[in-house]
């Protein structure tokens, strides 16, 4: 496969990203002796350019194609009052997934809205919550502004080949000690029906649950869970599992999956490994059950400028049917691919620490049985405060 296509493209996505990247990112407060306010928003803006994609199971005509999208767009507040209470109210709104531009009418949506009481017993957090969020299976997963690469690991939250997303309105507990974390969250199903089979949003008698839990070997070890550090000096070693059931509805049986990770970061260097097993029970016939795993590792070179430039490479296993093995194509909804494997290979210039993040990523996608391929190069440009 060649490139051409691609880097040709390269000149007016380059101009884009730049221009963005020069703008700083600050961070906006109100606060008086009881109550802070606090702004919050990002925008990650990226060029997807396809070349030489074959996109089906069988002999197709190779294309190429250069998609723009908004990654993320996000705004609204946080706030604090006394020392045990938090809220937060997050607007979203032109975001996509993979490969497919939004158009102007998508629409804004609320994306957070929660409220939590927190407190300590000893050396014990706690967190009690209510409200619209993702549980703590999901938040564990590494912030959005310190991606390691342009897309989502395929086994993390949003990703849309394991809909490994359990947000929604529910009540949510974790605690936290000097080197362990655990959690839980019971959130209204998403595929509940009324008495007479039509489709609502809320959850009667059926939901989603999550339990998550985290250790470290060593409380010198327990670090907050980042996939990169941009450099910082110091070490830590995480491991986390957690399981995930969606209790289905009186059409469609429960989706669950079981998960094991592992975070480690030694000053320049930052790692993670991860595998779900995801289970879909199917009201007729046997369950359909799916792998998926990421590897990934980034190492970070500090400039004397103040800049850092981290390389980083990523190997993703994504398996939707253990059973079979599947002829697929890419598809265009997707940021790994379907059924195959995929290599990113990419690396991040730092502008300001996380806030200000240019990225660049070449991803190699073959399916796991067939001919169908793929070649994505993705410009990023993550600007946050």
């Amino acid at each position: 496969m060649t490139l051409s296509p691609t880097l040709s493209r390269l000149s007016t996505v380059g101009a884009l990203a730049l221009a963005i990247a020069a703008s700083p990112a600050y961070a906006v407060a109100v606060k008086d002796d009881l109550v802070s306010v606090g702004i919050k928003g990002q925008l990650q803006v990226r060029a997807n350019l396809l070349n030489d994609v074959n996109n089906t199971a069988g002999d197709s005509i190779e294309y190429d194609s250069a998609i723009f999208s908004a990654r993320r767009a996000r705004f609204g507040l946080s706030a604090q009052m006394g020392d045990n209470w938090k809220a937060n109210l997050i607007v979203r709104g032109g975001e996509t997934v993979g490969l497919v531009a939004p158009g102007i009418t998508d629409p804004i949506s609320l994306f957070y809205a929660n409220v939590y009481y927190t407190g300590k017993t000893g050396s014990v957090a706690h967190e009690v919550g209510m409200g619209l969020d993702k549980p703590f299976t999901s938040a564990s997963s590494q912030s959005s502004t310190s991606y390691l690469l342009p897309t989502e690991r395929i086994t993390s939250a949003g990703s849309t080949a394991g809909n490994f997303d359990p947000r929604g309105y529910g009540v949510f507990y974790k605690l936290t000690g000097d080197f362990f974390a655990a959690g839980v969250g019971l959130l209204n199903g998403e595929n509940a029906v009324n008495p007479d089979g039509t489709a609502v949003a809320n959850g009667q008698d059926k939901f989603t649950y999550t339990l998550r839990a985290e250790f470290s070997p060593g409380a010198g070890l327990w670090a907050k869970k980042m996939e990169s550090y941009a450099g910082a000096n110091g070490q830590s070693l995480v491991i986390g599992a957690e399981y995930v059931n969606d209790m289905g509805s009186d059409v469609t049986d429960d989706t669950s999956w079981i998960g094991v990770d592992v975070t480690g970061h030694m000053n320049g260097l930052s790692a993670l490994a991860e595998i779900k097993m995801l289970e879909n029970k199917q009201p007729v016939g046997d369950s359909v059950k799916g792998q998926y795993i990421a590897i990934q590792a980034g190492y970070a070179f500090k400039l004397d400028s103040g800049y850092v430039v981290e390389p980083a490479l990523r190997y993703s296993l994504i398996d939707n049917n253990t059973d079979a093995d599947e002829a697929v194509g890419y598809g265009t909804t997707t940021e790994n691919g379907a059924s195959g494997t995929a290599i990113d290979i990419g690396a991040n210039w730092y502008w300001k620490g996380h806030n200000n993040k240019t990225q660049l990523a070449l991803q190699l996608w073959s399916a796991e049985e067939g001919d169908a391929d793929a070649t994505v190069l993705r410009l990023q440009q993550n600007f946050a405060f």
